[in-house]
């Protein structure tokens, strides 16, 4: 078969048959090994098993005569038994090309890249538009199988779709796995740049869940700009996040005492001496928004976008949490990725900030 392959996800044996050099195949081959999966359709088996792909999506195929079974055609609602061979022909998606990357650094393992705002780190489904994952599977084809699921094309993290800023994808499963363990327990340094919609307060304030604590001045240079000058403090939020109930289909996050631990820490980028918390000074950096550098100790869903929303620094043109009209984008921007803490090869690296937080974008 032309561009083979092999694959494993959840005990699945997962076969992609692609024509050289497109990374989002036109056919997915998949062997039933599990148990629970004996006597079930054929397509509730596909929508199950493989990432990306919905049982709607699946019996839509079948029905237009793209499914097979053991090499002969059937309908999406045949039964399959363990060890069953099913086939099925994807439809044609007529995509744009991936997006131009800028490739930010290569090492033995990781491909590092600048994403721009706007686009998907990987698809979820099939047919959505080109992601950042295919632009870098095109040019680094061995990252699309270093992951366990195709959909995911090597990339250990996401961002945000209006996030921007440095993402790492692994070159082999071996790295895959390893920096995945690194981001589950915390050992990675992740520092992030926001504009914010007032400035960080300098007391710690209350919220709802969790609790929000001084930090001392300081905090980590980011694309030249240091926080915490001349000397104010910043703020460590330990306050968990779980789903945003009433909110189906948006998939928000609040804080939450059952949720996930989430902790970041936060510094005002510039103040002015006098303890004048309604606006950050920006003259000498010639950023538009007051700005508040982030460093993420845990990796929950929106986790920077809610804990300032939270104390009413919501980010600037966040869609969800931040105040409606505020800009035409998000200014949120990943600027410094560092594995070296639980990966001592990798540096860290570093993306440049973005014209849009300028005063003259």
């Amino acid at each position: 078969m032309r561009g083979h392959h092999p694959a494993t996800t959840r005990g699945v044996s997962l076969v992609i048959e692609a024509p050289p050099g497109e990374p989002a195949p036109p056919t997915l081959g998949l062997v039933v090994v599990e148990p629970e999966d004996d006597g079930a359709r054929a397509d509730v088996v596909l929508g199950r098993r493989v990432p990306g792909l919905s049982r709607r999506v699946a019996r839509q195929r079948g029905l237009a005569g793209a499914l097979s079974i053991d090499g002969r055609r059937a309908a999406p609602s045949a039964r399959v038994s363990v060890g069953t061979r099913i086939e099925l022909r994807l439809a044609e998606v007529g995509h744009e090309p991936p997006p131009p990357i800028v490739v930010l650094a290569v090492t033995d393992d990781f491909v590092y890249v600048d994403k721009p705002p706007g686009i998907h780190t990987q698809r979820l489904r099939h047919d959505d538009p080109a992601t950042l994952a295919d632009a870098v599977a095109a040019v680094h084809p061995e990252c699309a199988t270093a992951g366990p699921s195709p959909s995911e094309g090597g990339a250990v993290h996401r961002l945000d779709r209006e996030t921007s800023g440095v993402v790492c994808f692994a070159r082999n499963r071996d790295a895959w796995e390893r920096a995945r363990e690194a981001f589950s327990s915390g050992s990675v340094h992740k520092t992030y740049l926001a504009a914010v919609a007032q400035a960080l307060p300098l007391a710690a304030p209350l919220v709802s869940a969790g609790s929000v604590r001084r930090l001392g001045p300081g905090g980590p240079t980011l694309d030249g700009i240091t926080p915490g000058c001349p000397g104010p403090t910043g703020l460590c939020f330990d306050a968990p996040l779980g789903p945003q109930s009433g909110a189906a289909g948006t998939r928000r996050v609040q804080l939450s005492p059952q949720g996930r631990d989430a902790i970041s820490d936060v510094w005002p980028v510039l103040q002015p001496e006098a303890a004048d918390t309604t606006a950050l000074a920006t003259r000498e950096t010639g950023l538009a928004h007051p700005c508040v550098v982030l460093v993420l100790r845990t990796g929950h869903r929106h986790q920077a976008r809610v804990h300032l929303a939270a104390v009413g620094c919501a980010i600037v043109g966040d869609p969800l949490y931040g105040p409606e009209g505020s800009a035409p984008q998000m200014l949120l921007h990943a600027g410094a990725l560092h594995l070296g803490p639980a990966l001592p090869q990798e540096s860290r690296v570093v993306s440049v900030l973005p014209s849009r937080f300028s005063r003259r974008a």
